[in-house]
């Protein structure tokens, strides 16, 4: 991701309200769970995002699930993701490093995140991807949040 880029989806809605309008057009049922969750740095929201839809991306191209859920939660000072899906899985060890994980993995290395698959092999009902990323300040206040996206 370069540097200024931001998605204006998040920036004007917020992540959760972002990820939801973005399953609304997916080709399977998405859940966004995202209770509490407020704004981030942009850095941290962006991240997130892409990284999310690019989960997605996959579970719609390759997973053959029927439906697949996005639960966010904060826990201490990270913001956690998991994307589960209960289609088939892949052993992560012996796949190819294609550019969808890599990207993912490289834009949450950028800001200290960590990213990992559950998914053991295939026809495994595990989760797929879950990410943390260390959020450098606490999430933006409601009313905060105008000025500091514009």
């Amino acid at each position: 991701m370069r540097r200024g880029i931001y998605p204006p989806l998040p920036a004007e809605k917020g992540l959760p309200r972002a990820l939801q309008a973005q399953a609304r057009k997916a080709t399977l049922p998405i859940t966004i769970e995202a209770h509490g969750i407020g704004r981030y740095p942009q850095d941290t929201e962006a991240a997130h995002y892409f990284c999310i839809l690019e989960a997605l991306q996959n579970i719609q191209k390759y997973a053959q699930a029927s439906r697949a859920v996005v639960r966010l939660r904060q826990d201490s000072d990270q913001l956690a993701v998991e994307v589960a899906d209960e289609g088939r899985g892949f052993v992560v060890s012996t796949s190819a490093r294609g550019s969808r994980l890599t990207n993912m993995e490289d834009r949450l290395d950028a800001l200290g995140g960590t990213f990992r698959s559950n998914r053991p092999w295939a026809g495994g009902r595990h989760s797929a991807p879950q990410f943390l990323c260390p959020i450098e300040c606490w999430p933006r206040a409601e009313s905060a949040r105008s000025s500091a996206l514009y």
